[in-house]
């Protein structure tokens, strides 16, 4: 059995987009910036890595430099952001047997055991209701992360094995 625990991610304002992790870390843009965020860190350690003026030359208006990818190139890797305008599909069941899916109050998300179809853990998670806004739920691909990110709120899990 597994549980999914929750990371200390310090409070960073309003989201506009983000990376899910590559290398236990993640970056964030919010209107002050870019931030990246050190998953390996207890708490979460977080750096402004780049001003709003650095990330508009960056963007340009044009989804990071072409007319069709949301992807930015920082620190020799390349990262995927995602946000308000994001129509990407996310992984939302895992190797393991692990499946997401919204409860029907649509308050929470609920890890499915998709062998026998119980629940493992449910989380609270309010979808936003505004359209410019976001609510994205999904796990890292190398699925050590589950995601949880609304345009004020990143929540981060890490995957613990349970004997």
């Amino acid at each position: 059995m597994e549980e999914w625990l929750e990371l200390d991610i310090p409070k960073l304002g309003y989201i506009l987009e983000f990376s899910f992790p590559q290398n236990d870390r993640m970056l964030v843009r919010t209107p002050d910036g870019m931030f990246s965020i050190d998953l390996q860190d207890e708490p979460a350690r977080v750096d402004h890595v780049m001003s709003t003026e650095e990330v508009e030359v960056l963007d340009n208006g044009d989804s990071w430099g072409t007319e069709y990818s949301e992807t930015l190139n920082f620190d020799d890797e390349e990262w995927f952001f995602l946000g308000s305008e994001t129509t990407v599909e996310l992984m939302t069941t895992i190797s393991t047997g692990v499946r997401i899916e919204i409860s029907n109050d649509r308050k929470h998300i609920m890890l499915i055991n998709t062998a026998n179809q119980k629940t493992i853990q449910k989380i609270e998670f309010i979808p936003a209701t505004e359209e410019d806004d976001f609510s994205i739920a999904g796990f890292s691909l190398d699925e050590k992360y589950l995601i949880l990110c609304t345009n004020d709120l990143l929540r981060v899990f890490v995957r613990d094995e349970l004997d």
